[in-house]
């Protein structure tokens, strides 16, 4: 069997054209894939240009290690640099080290496997760094584990996942634009660094610990709660996935026939309450770490959750009434028992 790749078919006065491959078989030949790229690149027309990618990847470094930097105002010292400074570099050294077979590749396969490193490798760096003054079952500790049992249950779901239906489709268009995909590895370090700051705030925090208090527990609840949550609906849809009707429809089931989204909302109340927790511990810029849950809640509700299910499911069910009325009887993120109310149907 050959694959043949008629290398242009149209030209428009834009400057894109149209490529197709033909499989043939010895029986004939069967058109099997059309796609539209930019005569300049060869990337899809739609892609971000360079000159918006590159100052967004180096704004998110720069996020990185500004915040890192006065956020380590408390932090022990290592070779005389604060050792979160030295956290979120170690942070943004892989994930863009890790970019670059994934380009060579064009393959999204292990993004969220190296998602997942980065949360272990800054929690274990810092935990090693202070380790000499760690006691059993300290803040430190119990911290640290609750964000590895945390990396390690949602990374392996996501790497399952993407291994089990062979690409990740936020990455379709993505990975054939070489700076728009390094974006994307750049905004995955700040998003493992900011989320996970008050934990490296208190991980790396120089002195004595506060005892634990009441806030520490309600804080560790709420984690629990959200972890909980965010397993149970993760499950599911899983689960749902695997029906042979999958495709056709939206999944309206367990905690997902009462919000549109309920992982999302485990999410942000887990680091909500890791952040919560801490509240008696920071001190001056250490109140950075409240950046996290705010950090978490805008990027899933505003750029890179809600709003790409969103488009993705219009395109295949915005002709379905039944999607709409899908939309306007469920909540948005809490799985409240109770359909919304008339007044808040404006999505």
């Amino acid at each position: 069997m050959n694959v043949k790749r008629v290398t242009r078919i149209r030209a428009d006065q834009s400057g894109y054209e149209t490529f197709a491959w033909i499989m043939r078989d010895g029986r004939g030949h069967c058109l099997v894939f059309i796609r539209c790229v930019s005569a300049q690149n060869n990337v899809p027309s739609d892609a971000m240009k360079p000159q918006h990618t590159i100052p967004i990847s180096l704004t998110c470094a720069g996020l990185i290690l500004s915040i890192a930097w006065f956020a380590g105002s408390q932090s022990v010292d290592i070779l005389g640099i604060p050792g979160i400074f030295l956290l979120g570099l170690c942070a943004l050294c892989l994930n863009w080290l890790a970019f670059i077979p994934a380009v060579v590749l064009r393959t999204e396969t292990f993004y969220d496997g190296v998602g997942t490193c980065t949360y272990l490798m800054m929690v274990g760096f810092g935990l090693y760094w202070v380790w000499p003054g760690v006691m059993e079952w300290d803040r430190r500790v119990i911290l640290g584990t609750l964000v590895a049992i945390w990396a390690i249950r949602l990374g392996v779901f996501l790497v399952r996942r993407v291994h089990s239906v062979g690409k990740d489709g936020r990455f379709d268009k993505i990975k054939y634009n070489t700076w728009q995909f390094f974006m994307s590895w750049s905004i995955q370090a700040l998003w493992a660094f900011l989320v996970s700051l008050p934990v490296l705030i208190m991980i790396t925090k120089s002195g004595p610990q506060p005892e634990l208090q009441a806030l520490d527990i309600v804080g560790w609840s709420l984690w629990a709660k959200g972890f909980l949550i965010e397993i149970v609906a993760d499950h599911q849809k899983e689960r749902f996935r695997h029906r042979a009707d999958s495709d056709q429809t939206w999944i309206d089931e367990g905690l997902w026939s009462h919000a549109q989204h309920p992982n999302y909302f485990g999410e942000i109340l887990l680091w909500t309450g890791i952040c919560l927790s801490g509240v008696h511990c920071y001190e001056g810029a250490e109140w950075l770490a409240l950046l996290s849950p705010v950090f978490v809640y805008l990027i899933l509700t505003q750029v890179s959750g809600i709003p790409m299910v969103r488009e993705r499911c219009e395109e295949k069910w915005g002709d379905d009434p039944g999607y709409w009325a899908y939309r306007r009887r469920t909540h948005v993120l809490i799985p409240w028992p109770w359909p919304r109310s008339s007044s808040t149907h404006h999505d």
